[in-house]
């Protein structure tokens, strides 16, 4: 008998650590997808919060605002390059110069008999050429400087403008909603005076 009882009461432990673990099991479940519900409510908020800050800031023009802001950095760097590019020509340009004066007076105390005289017209013939390969180049690269130059003012301009007509476009919005808020207020207000003293 006491053997039976035994076994009862293992069988019984044995369900109730079961419901147990299943219990555990479901819980863990349900915790699962309260949290999946809580992420998809999140990125919905998330979603519709950028949903409207993008009709808002079309609304109101911030986003070309924004957009033209975006053109000024981009032909800032362009001019920022190119007036980089102009200064490590024109330093190369210089040095080759320096380069090609001493060779001139090194050309000058040479006797034309001499192998080495030879040698050193040769160099400055390459010389020469790079030279007149570096100042186009310079050229170029100054042309390329003062376009940029302009394009940066004229998108810093246009930035400005857009500045100026969103500000405008905010102003008149806001006193359009300011006079509608103040009409609606007086009249729910002269409304609910007619209804009391009605």
């Amino acid at each position: 008998m006491e053997f039976y009882k035994k076994l009862l009461q293992l069988s019984k432990n044995n369900i109730a650590i079961k419901k147990k673990i299943q219990d555990k099991q479901l819980l863990n479940q349900v915790k699962a997808i309260i949290e999946q519900k809580k992420s998809d409510t999140k990125n919905n908020i998330h979603s519709q919060v950028d949903t409207a800050r993008l009709w808002m800031e079309e609304f109101t023009g911030l986003d070309k605002v924004h957009a033209a802001q975006a053109d000024v950095f981009h032909f800032q760097n362009e001019f920022i390059k190119s007036q980089a590019k102009r200064r490590e020509l024109g330093a190369k340009l210089s040095s080759l110069q320096t380069e090609l004066n001493e060779l001139h007076n090194e050309i000058v105390t040479t006797n034309r008999s001499e192998e080495k005289y030879l040698q050193l017209i040769t160099r400055e013939h390459k010389l020469l050429k790079l030279e007149n390969q570096l100042r186009n180049d310079f050229a170029l690269t100054e042309a390329e400087e003062r376009e940029n130059f302009t394009l940066f003012t004229t998108k810093i301009k246009e930035s400005q403008d857009k500045e100026k007509e969103q500000a405008l476009r905010t102003k008149y919005w806001t006193i359009i909603v300011s006079s509608a808020v103040t009409v609606i207020g007086e009249c729910s207000h002269y409304g609910m005076e007619f209804i009391l003293n009605g």
